[in-house]
């Protein structure tokens, strides 16, 4: 598959989540997983870092909220969600609120019909957008909030796909980081400093500098604030303070799917948006990237890869790919796991990116410049091929995500890519 030239636009798990992220295809590879291989990006928080490409003020526009592009069904839906939000805060009034208001989330996450209710939230949340570009809400804001969002890089990276659509629309778009001095169990604060410079170096690189920015705030009030031609995306759940990445990958599934074939180029990744980022010492060719995930904490410990599947996944890809080196990419302690447990299996004919990589964006360089990426239950690097063109193999299981159809995970999948969902219906517990 030929590699499409696009333009070259420069620009964990949060322990106060009010949803948990999903253990399932997108959103998980977290900053204590890979931030502890990036030996080139240990300084502290560098606030000059974060660009500011934002345009001035345009006075004279009509002030546009999403709430305010919807009519007819759309309005009664508005009218059950400030219902739902003042039920929420009764909940949260009452004693003991703050106990009961997660179990009955848990209850409704287990009613029946989850999947069609998760679909028909992110379609009318894709209305409203479309409808918002329509309304002529030329600005719109991403609030991406440290209690609620968590340090990850896969469920970012699905909300900088949104960015992008706006931005491929001819809106701007500001990413506004808030609560970056929030703290997890799992992450130091070097750990959490370096990966708020690299989601900045990763929005800058693959954001039109002339209508995207990301920027730090000091509050969640200035977060949330907007200008008369703006619109906040998922102002519902971001003003409640909501977990709101889970249903971000459903959205874009909806907003890609009446996009053009041309759009789309602008919209998804390439390898050409790493290209600065490709490691230098890196020069074998062709080859394919395989993702293992490998962590100690507890609840990730089902998403390694364990010895028999290891070795049932290289025959695999050396029988497919009888010419190509195959490189594993992890993190530090992953490599030193994985490259550990090659040599008990007696397999010496793999690479390990950590032996060219110190960071997330020179993994991410490297799998979107392999000619195959393949992923079995690991983590969150997966959300760079799932939303690009790039031929790939997943197998895994759903968390948050719902299949576009029998077939298809996502609307813009190709022949070439393919997400196995073992069993058919299998699903983690959210």
């Amino acid at each position: 598959m030929g590699r499409r030239r696009v333009r070259q636009g420069r620009g964990g798990v949060s322990t106060t989540s009010n949803s948990p992220p999903s253990n399932g295809s997108t959103g998980s590879t977290t900053v204590a997983c890979s931030a502890n291989s990036a030996m080139s990006r240990q300084q502290s928080l560098n606030t000059s870092a974060i660009v500011n490409m934002s345009q001035p003020d345009r006075p004279g526009l009509k002030q546009t909220s999403l709430r305010e592009t919807r009519g007819g069904s759309d309005s009664r839906r508005a009218l059950l969600r400030i219902i739902r939000r003042y039920l929420r805060k009764l909940l949260i009034w009452l004693p003991g609120g703050t106990v009961i208001l997660p179990r009955v989330r848990w209850v409704y996450r287990r009613l029946p019909f989850l999947d069609w209710r998760r679909k028909r939230y992110a379609a009318s949340e894709a209305r409203r957008i479309r409808s918002a570009i329509s309304a002529n809400c030329r600005r719109f804001i991403i609030v991406i909030d440290f209690k609620v969002f968590g340090p990850n890089y896969g469920e970012f990276i699905i909300m900088l796909a949104i960015a992008r659509y706006v931005v491929a629309k001819k809106c701007s778009v500001v990413i506004r980081l808030v609560n970056t001095k929030a703290l997890y169990p799992d992450v130091t604060r070097e750990e959490f400093d370096n990966y708020i410079n690299e989601i900045t170096d990763i929005a800058t690189i693959s954001l039109d500098s002339e209508f995207g920015s990301i920027r730090l705030v000091p509050s969640f009030a200035e977060a949330t604030t907007k200008l008369s031609d703006e619109c906040i995306l998922f102002e519902d759940f971001t003003i409640d303070g909501r977990f709101i990445v889970g249903d971000c990958f459903n959205v874009l599934n909806n907003l890609m799917a009446d996009t053009s074939e041309p759009l789309r180029d602008r919209i998804l990744f390439s390898s050409n948006d790493f290209a600065a980022y490709t490691p230098k010492a890196f020069g074998i060719s062709p080859y394919v990237s395989w993702h293992c995930r490998y962590s100690l904490l507890n609840h990730s410990a089902h998403r390694q890869t364990t010895p028999d599947e290891f070795l049932k996944s290289h025959t695999y890809l050396r029988n497919r790919f009888p010419t190509h080196r195959i490189l594993i990419v992890s993190d530090a302690r992953g490599c030193r796991h994985y490259a550990s447990l090659a040599r008990d299996l007696g397999i010496d004919d793999v690479l390990f990116s950590k032996d060219y990589s110190s960071d997330f964006l020179g993994d991410a360089a490297l799998v979107m410049n392999s000619d195959f990426f393949y992923w079995l239950r690991a983590g969150g690097m997966n959300s760079l091929p799932l939303v690009s063109r790039m031929p790939y193999e997943m197998l895994g299981p759903l968390g948050h995500e719902t299949m576009w159809d029998k077939r298809r995970l996502t609307s813009w999948q190709e022949e070439t890519q393919s997400f196995v969902v073992p069993g058919g219906v299998v699903r983690t517990p959210t």
